[in-house]
């Protein structure tokens, strides 16, 4: 079995979910996309582009 947390953009934690050990993450982001959400590659390039800014903030590259 695989435990997942759901949790929304804000953080807040919706539920928690048993999958059998057999799901891969490509089957839960197709479930995502057919519930109209953006794809795992999408958020991953929105988190990345967030710490790399706050990071570049904090050394001082960015004004």
């Amino acid at each position: 079995m695989i435990a997942v947390q759901l949790i929304d953009s804000t953080g807040r934690v919706l539920g928690n979910m048993r999958l059998p050990a057999g799901v891969r993450l490509a089957d839960l982001e197709q479930l995502a996309l057919a519930a109209g959400h953006r794809s795992l590659s999408e958020h991953l390039e929105q988190y990345l582009a967030t710490e790399v800014r706050a990071q570049a903030l904090e050394v001082g590259v960015l004004a």
